[in-house]
């Protein structure tokens, strides 16, 4: 009895000690992990400071406490202990975290900090109306060797499934998972930016582009009604504006398309997809509406341009925070009401369409000429075009086939119809009222995975769209309000809807505020798309949801491609898949 009593002691002992030592160790882990974000938030603040000898140092700060880490966490202990139940699962998970946060350090920050001289972003602004081409290609090297340590880090994270963490520990993981997502995502544009860009601009030969800039206040499937542009070209860095026109400069051939059109792009859209230059990008696919726009260019002006390039005045809102405000003709603008001034104020101070395209062209050239002398901050400048980019204000278009292809699975390029990459989505807002009464309109769309069945994704979606038009509109501005008629008085608004199901996939329904409507479907490359019209009364809200089943075999996330507005939140997203 004494000897069972001295093993069961012995073995208690054996048991608390083995506890004790995997708790010290479990300890040990945590101070490293909280000791290596505080080195992450030093290095993070010294390289935006610009103080590379405090960026170096965290950065060896980061790489002993990651390392010791991840060392930790490679043992046989850590393995046993990752067999416990309910905490298992959570010391997995920090191993990864560990081993990731370690090989960051060795492989993929100090490229970025020993360069990061040459990746200041004031080192690419433009001096003189000319970008440092020179100092672009010195980023490749660096950037393509952090992108691909980010993104095998990315991969690590995402292949782990945190919903059974502990909450605090699932709200710590989820975080560093989006910030590394997020990391490797703008590694990857870095790269392709810094490969495409000296071609883009004329390493290799003076390259002509058409920038428009499209209005939101009358709505387009790609953003809104091209209105002003111009001609901009580059040769060897030096970038200038060197022409400016109207929608008015082309000229309307009813029975003659810039471009021959489908049947299926004739019954969606009409016949002035291609034969009225404003209606270029009915279409929501941009590579399509840079074809027909520089079909459109040829005729009119007979001479060939490199590509196309948009921006819209949401975009201009965004860099305005880089360069500062600016003045015309007397109106000051800046990122806080440049939005309201360009698509609402404008119509309503000037009546003559002339004055009103007069302005928006000093407008752009002002812009442009501070933002090419390279005034401002950098650093804003550079977050307005990232923003621009991923709310789809941004895009662009070349007809360098070689150059294209490493940009046309990003969100600069305006593809939509095509899922390579992926299912997608789209809903899409043209304006039928003939008048900038989409300045008035908010909407906002969600769509929710609903299960997998036999390999094809359900989707359910809603979109909610309201009216916000004051009262008395129907008395300014004619410009504004369109002419008015029987079936769209002044004030009103008629909107032409498309939705796209995913290629291959079909609608199940598709409701106006809780009942049937009117809905006319149709196809385009292989999508289904339903096709509708929609009238708003001043104040008038609408309810549209719809149900929808994804081809089989199509498994990845998919893309939500929405209308850019007026509003930040109408903008893209993607859903994780449901198979």
């Amino acid at each position: 009895m004494i000897r069972r009593r001295y093993w069961v002691t012995a073995v208690l002992v054996v048991a608390l000690g083995f506890v004790a030592y995997a708790g010290w160790r479990v300890w040990q882990v945590r101070g490293d992990l909280t000791a290596a974000q505080g080195d992450a938030s030093r290095l993070q603040s010294a390289l935006t400071a610009g103080d590379q000898a405090k960026a170096e140092a965290a950065l060896d700060d980061l790489r002993e406490h990651s390392g010791s880490a991840a060392d930790r966490t490679d043992s046989t202990l850590w393995s046993m202990l990752g067999t416990v139940p309910l905490f298992g699962d959570d010391l997995d998970g920090i191993k990864v975290v560990s081993g990731v946060l370690s090989d960051l350090s060795d492989d993929g920050l100090p490229p970025l900090v020993n360069s990061a001289a040459s990746l200041d972003a004031g080192s690419f602004t433009p001096k003189d109306g000319t970008l440092p081409i020179g100092a672009i290609q010195k980023t490749q090297q660096p950037v393509s060797e952090a992108r691909g340590s980010f993104a095998s880090a990315d991969q690590r994270l995402q292949e782990v499934d945190s919903s059974g963490f502990m909450s605090s520990f699932k709200t710590s993981y989820d975080d560093l998972a989006d910030r590394i997502h997020s990391a490797s995502r703008s590694l990857d544009a870095a790269e392709r930016a810094t490969d495409v860009l000296p071609g883009f601009l004329g390493k290799g030969g003076k390259q002509t582009y058409l920038l428009i800039f499209q209005n939101n206040a009358e709505l387009r499937s790609t953003g809104g009604l091209p209105s002003a542009g111009a001609l901009v070209t580059a040769d060897k860095g030096k970038v200038e504006m060197t022409r400016q026109v109207k929608a008015a400069d082309f000229v309307h051939i009813e029975d003659k398309p810039a471009l021959p059109l489908t049947a299926e792009e004739t019954q969606l859209f009409g016949r002035q997809l291609g034969t009225f230059y404003q209606d270029a990008n009915f279409t929501p696919d941009f590579p399509r509406t840079a074809d027909l726009m520089a079909a459109h260019w040829k005729r009119n002006f007979d001479s060939e341009i490199d590509g196309v390039l948009s921006i819209d005045p949401v975009a201009l809102s965004y860099l305005l925070k880089g360069t500062g405000p600016v003045t015309v003709d007397g109106v000051t603008l800046t990122s806080d009401n440049a939005v309201d001034e360009l698509l609402n104020k404008i119509y309503i101070r000037l009546q003559d369409p002339e004055a009103q395209d007069e302005f928006f062209a000093k407008v752009a050239k002002t812009i442009f000429d501070k933002f090419s002398s390279g005034a401002g901050s950098p650093q804003e400048l550079l977050k307005g075009l990232a923003r621009s980019a991923n709310e789809h204000r941004l895009l662009v278009h070349t007809f360098d086939e070689p150059v294209q292809s490493k940009i046309d699975d990003t969100v600069v390029a305006g593809r939509f119809i095509d899922d390579s990459e992926g299912p997608r989505i789209g809903v899409f807002l043209n304006d039928g009222t003939g008048s900038k009464m989409s300045y008035y309109l908010d909407y906002d769309t969600s769509v929710h995975s609903t299960g997998c069945a036999k390999g094809a994704q359900r989707y359910s979606g809603k979109i909610d769209l309201w009216s916000n038009t004051p009262e008395g509109v129907a008395d300014i501005s004619e410009y504004v309000t369109g002419p008015g008629d029987e079936v769209v008085p002044k004030g009103n608004q008629y909107l032409a809807m498309h939705i796209y199901a995913p290629q291959g996939g079909h609608f199940d329904g598709v409701f106006l505020d809780g009942q049937d409507f009117d809905v006319q479907y149709l196809e385009h490359d292989g999508h289904e798309v339903a096709s509708m019209a929609l009238f708003f009364k001043p104040g008038e809200r609408r309810k549209l949801t719809f149900r929808m089943t994804g081809a089989e075999g199509v498994e990845g996330d998919t893309r939500i491609d929405v209308t850019p507005g007026t509003a930040a939140e109408n903008e893209s997203s993607k859903l994780t898949s449901a198979c």
